[in-house]
């Protein structure tokens, strides 16, 4: 509680089990966008910032048996070799973990 108060959200551990991962990309968004939006830094009416950033520090992520398919719709579909716009992988599973961004 004390580190949202020094505008800091500190995640520890997320596991996802069995569950399916869609992330699709638009020219001018994505399907997570909204997420992107909630905790970017808010500019008050003025143009200046709103207020200091929120900090986010993940330590580890879990996957069990997790799907996840990338849909890129800004390129054009390859019918030949690996088709990276067109993504489906199925069954991750793996720690990870001194996660930086």
């Amino acid at each position: 509680m004390l580190a949202l108060l020094k505008h800091q959200l500190i995640v520890h551990r997320i596991h996802l089990e069995e569950t399916f991962i869609n992330y699709e990309i638009d020219q001018d968004s994505t399907n997570i966008q909204f997420l992107v939006d909630y905790f970017a830094p808010q500019e008050e009416q003025d143009g200046e910032p709103g207020g200091p950033d929120l900090k986010i520090s993940l330590q580890e992520v879990s996957l069990k048996e997790v799907d996840f398919r990338l849909i890129d719709h800004r390129r054009h579909q390859k019918n030949q070799g690996v088709d990276f716009s067109d993504l489906a992988i199925q069954k991750i599973s793996g720690n990870f973990n001194q996660i930086q961004w």
